[in-house]
């Protein structure tokens, strides 16, 4: 039998891979926060998006500076990630506050050294799609871990957002 989602119906589409994305302002200043809406959408040229609230720090810097960073965390970053999704970067200066190492990328926006990998994008196009900001990042440089990366991720316990604070980790079997 199944029932109607009346409610919070993005997350009939759930569990998603969770991202830390990070920016920075015109006047240096880095933010992060935590983002389950990307996606690639081209291959050539390689194209990501990621989907952000109007009003966030993050969706701010990005529109100043036209650059962002999606960093990769695996399961082991949960309280970094949920730190990082729950705080204001108006509030808080999250780069100082939560136990994360950043350091300046390819593209000048901080990059994350405890996640697995990142894609640096410089934006290609943005829109405005409801409550949220949906950036076009053309692919700058992508990292990955060596021992997790074969072409593809080779089990490295990825961090997977169901909605909420709920959580869990996705492995290859």
């Amino acid at each position: 039998m199944k029932i109607e989602v009346r409610s919070n119906h993005t997350r009939i589409i759930h569990p998603k891979h969770t991202y830390l994305v990070t920016s920075i302002s015109k006047d240096g200043k880095g933010n992060v926060c935590a983002v389950a809406w990307a996606s690639p959408v081209s291959h050539d040229p390689p194209l990501l998006m990621i989907a952000l609230q109007h009003g966030h720090k993050t969706t701010a810097n990005i529109k100043e500076t036209g650059i962002f960073t999606i960093n990769i965390p695996s399961y082991k970053l949960r309280d970094q990630v949920i730190a990082a999704g729950t705080r204001s970067g108006w509030d808080v200066d999250k780069i100082e506050t939560i136990p994360l190492t950043f350091k300046e990328g390819k593209t000048g926006c901080p990059v994350i050294e405890e996640c697995i990998g990142w894609v640096e994008c410089t934006v290609r196009d943005r829109y405005r799609c409801g409550d949220h900001t949906v950036f076009v990042g053309e692919v700058i440089s992508t990292m990955a871990e060596e021992t997790h990366w074969k072409g593809y991720w080779d089990n490295p316990e990825i961090l997977l957002h169901y909605g909420g604070d709920q959580f869990g980790m996705g492995k290859k079997t």
